[in-house]
Order: structure tokens, then C-alpha cells, then sequence
């Protein structure tokens, strides 16, 4: 790569806000959502439930490309490509034992309301995660209270008979 090149990417990206490679990428994505939506495909292979926004939305395999005898050719096969959301596809196609979970390690159900998915698609029981903010939170109150008591006991003056 040239050095005019290499500056005139760093212009642009200067320009945008951003580097330029990114910046395609999420042009192309939006892009891609848009037509979509027109051709209302934005149903997830997956669960078989709408995708509704953008950032949920995940270029999916119907059979794994990995484990086919000629994976480039799978990989790149435009009839074994669907949509699905970004947490259905996280760890389909083999691997990824924690998308078959029903329950988390505390065995609260990872389903309904009790299911938070994070904005990378990981899944969050939120039972657990409310328990943890507590915890959290009478920590740093202790803490707090215990500092207190010590610069009060520092700032009492002793005083003499």
C-alpha cells in the first residue's frame, strides 16, 4: 500500500469519524437490512420470529459450512445462506453449548422475562443479575459506612481532664 493511499484513507476516515473499512462495512449492512425489509425476509431461520432491528440481524449458514466436504464452496453458496437473529446464530452450527441452555447454573429459566440479551447477543438471566447488583451495591454501601466511621474516629479530638 502506497503512502498517498495510506493518507488518503486517513483523510477519509477523519472526515467520517471513523475508519473507513468500518464504515463500509455498516453501509453495506445497512444496505443489506433495507432490501431485506422490502422483500420482508427479515424472519430468523433460526426461531422463526421476526428480526426487528438491525443490530439484531446475523448472516446465517443453514448447514454448517465447516464440517462440509468442500467448505469454501459451502461458505460461499448463496442457497445455504438465511437470516437470523444475532443470539440464535451465536453458536449454531456446532459448538456453542450455552445457546441450548433452558436454565442458568443458579436454575432460574432462561426464557421470558427473565432473559436479557446483551447487546453482543449473549443471554443474561436477569434474576441473577439483579442479585449480583445487590451484592454489589451493600459491598460498596459497607465500605462506604466503614470509611465513614474511620475519618470520624480520626477527626474526634481527645480530650483531656
Amino acid at each position: 500500500m502506497s503512502l498517498v493511499h495510506t493518507q488518503q484513507q486517513q483523510r477519509n476516515s477523519a472526515r467520517i469519524g471513523m475508519n473507513i473499512s468500518t464504515a463500509n462495512s455498516r453501509l453495506r449492512k445497512m444496505i443489506m437490512w433495507d432490501l431485506i425489509l422490502e422483500t420482508d425476509r427479515n424472519w430468523c431461520f433460526r426461531c422463526g420470529k421476526k428480526i426487528k432491528d438491525i443490530s439484531d440481524l446475523s448472516i446465517d449458514h443453514k448447514q454448517p459450512w465447516r464440517a462440509a466436504d468442500d467448505p469454501k464452496t459451502s461458505f460461499f453458496d448463496l442457497n445455504n445462506i438465511a437470516f437470523s437473529h444475532f443470539s440464535c446464530n451465536t453458536g449454531a452450527n456446532g459448538g456453542g453449548g450455552n445457546a441450548r441452555k433452558t436454565h442458568c447454573p443458579q436454575g432460574h429459566p432462561l426464557a421470558g422475562d427473565n432473559l436479557r440479551v446483551s447487546t453482543r447477543g449473549y443471554r443474561i438471566c436477569r434474576a441473577c443479575e439483579r442479585a449480583y447488583r445487590q451484592r454489589k451495591y451493600r459491598t460498596k454501601r459497607l465500605s462506604l459506612m466503614a470509611k465513614r466511621k474511620t475519618r470520624a474516629a480520626q477527626n474526634r479530638v481527645v480530650e483531656t481532664p
